[in-house]
């Protein structure tokens, strides 16, 4: 039960990968349709995340596209030894969460 489940549950992430191999350019509104239907068909998949891979000198580029999609207070965070949440340091590359659906859970 556990393994078919698990095995499931890979195919559904090739399956994504599959989706953004196809296309040029997956948009979020794409991106909820696509993992939405799965989400509610697997209820033990919690969340889908795009984390893309973003280089030092691709940063301010990043951060300027995500407010300008909407996103008006978007940057590249991390949390300090104390455990907020601040601008992430400077670093040669960065995994940020860009899209996340379910949306207004996951959120924070």
């Amino acid at each position: 039960m556990i393994r078919a489940s698990i095995r499931s549950n890979i195919e559904i992430l090739y399956s994504l990968g599959n989706f953004y191999a196809a296309s040029d350019d997956v948009q979020r509104e794409e991106f909820a349709v696509f993992v939405n239907d799965y989400i509610k068909r697997h209820k033990d998949i919690l969340a889908f995340e795009w984390i893309p891979r973003i280089m030092r000198v691709e940063r301010k580029v990043f951060e300027e596209s995500a407010k300008a999609s909407g996103y008006e207070n978007f940057y590249i965070k991390e949390r300090d030894q104390a455990g907020n949440v601040i601008h992430a340091k400077e670093r040669d590359e960065y995994f940020s969460v860009y899209y996340i659906e379910p949306f207004e859970e996951n959120k924070m």
